[in-house]
């Protein structure tokens, strides 16, 4: 009985200890470099050494972080409000009125994958088993080969900021109720009071417009306050705050590469904050 005591006592540290008020975890980040001079990026991601990216009402394009040479055009869909890459493969979701689609970027030309209508603006991520995710606003959903959607959970004010890990682990930044405070939770929790018993809430007055991933570490672009907010993942995958990453731009959009840079859209530019060795 004791020894299982202990073992309870030791695994209880552990999950508290995961994140501690010593923030060892904190981002070493080089200065910017800038990829591309583009204005309004609204949506980005990476591929490769690639960045994928579209402006409002531009296209989608292609810009190389090795040789950071000229954009290279990819597509001219417009209305673009998200961009994942599945195998190389641009995943691209748009709106035009109230018609929401997502569509592949094979090489020469385009593929659609589903389509809907709805109010809100939709967001796409490729898991890493490269299942499609969408979000609707107040739900996320997964899309299957055959475009067929089903439920991952509901329930949220504004879920149009999430990102799935590598290891499929879903986490949603959600907008601020009226009145309330914007929250980062675990996404793919389907009981709404035990999502909301596990989220951190941002800081007071937080507009998150993008999520990103880095290990465990989770990367939220406000876009009210231009910054990047960082909070850590523990043992529990409960994430919990930490603060702002220092010297880190960002509005419209963030990633990670796998080399640990960080890549963000500005209202003038992309840029790639190189990790510092």
């Amino acid at each position: 009985m004791r020894r299982v005591a202990a073992v309870v006592t030791v695994v209880a540290a552990l999950v508290s200890s995961a994140c501690t008020t010593a923030d060892r975890y904190e981002l070493k980040l080089g200065a910017a470099q800038v990829l591309a001079p583009a204005g309004g990026v609204r949506a980005l991601a990476v591929g490769g050494r690639d960045i994928v990216y579209a402006s409002a009402n531009s296209g989608v394009y292609r810009v190389n972080t090795v040789t950071r040479a000229a954009p290279v055009f990819v597509s001219p869909i417009q209305n673009v409000t998200s961009i994942a890459v599945r195998r190389g493969e641009p995943i691209v979701a748009s709106k035009s009125g109230r018609i929401v689609q997502v569509t592949a970027l094979p090489p020469g030309g385009e593929r659609p994958i589903w389509r809907a209508t709805s109010r809100r603006s939709p967001h796409v991520e490729v898991g890493s088993t490269g299942d499609i995710y969408v979000s609707l606003g107040t739900r996320i959903d997964r899309i299957d080969a055959g475009g067929r959607t089903a439920p991952v959970s509901d329930g949220w004010v504004n879920a149009f900021a999430f990102d799935v890990d590598d290891r499929d682990r879903l986490f949603v930044a959600d907008q601020a109720p009226r009145g309330g405070t914007a929250f980062v939770a675990r996404g793919r929790e389907s009981d709404r009071a035990k999502r909301r018993r596990f989220a951190t809430g941002l800081p007071k007055g937080s507009v998150p417009s993008a999520l990103a991933t880095r290990v465990d570490e989770l990367l939220v672009c406000r876009a009210n306050a231009h910054d990047v907010y960082r909070l850590h993942v523990g043992l529990d995958n409960t994430p919990r705050r930490r603060g702002v990453v220092r010297g880190v731009a960002c509005e419209g959009a963030i990633a990670t590469m796998a080399d640990g840079s960080v890549v963000t859209a500005t209202a003038n530019d992309i840029r790639r904050y190189p990790p510092r060795r």
